[in-house]
């Protein structure tokens, strides 16, 4: 039981580096100005990366719970109300990229600027909740 404890926690840590690793590329990639084509290409190849990470995080962190007899507290209530937020925010992020024309300027700077501020978000909330972790 303490190898699965373990194990299923060095899964979860590692994979939330690698969602903090692919949110900051692409909090990069949506700046980029220039070639809005190129933007998309990096960005779609990205997104399977972000959705697979967060999964896994959720996916590791009910093992854990559910390990330790759904013992919760209140870092746990915490984890799960960022990865609702994350969840809900991307799919309003996505759903705005996937209506954003090639060719219409300004529905581009909208996408920019609604998903630059939700991977900002993002950063913040997973290095907030890691740092709260680690205290308590």
């Amino acid at each position: 039981m303490d190898k699965l404890i373990s194990v299923s926690f060095g899964v979860h840590v590692f994979f939330v580096l690698i969602a903090l690793i692919v949110t900051v590329l692409r909090f990069f990639v949506v700046q980029d100005n220039n070639n809005y084509i190129k933007m998309t290409k990096r960005y779609e190849f990205l997104l399977p990366c972000y959705h697979l990470s967060i999964t896994i995080i959720i996916f590791t962190g009910l093992i854990l719970s559910a390990v330790s007899k759904f013992h919760i507290n209140y870092t746990v209530y915490l984890m799960i109300i960022i990865s609702l937020i994350t969840l809900a925010g991307e799919f309003k992020v996505h759903k705005l990229f996937k209506k954003t024309s090639i060719k219409d300027l300004n529905s581009q700077d909208i996408f920019r600027k609604l998903a630059i501020k939700k991977y900002l978000l993002d950063i913040i909330m997973i290095l907030a909740t890691a740092l709260i972790a680690l205290i308590l």
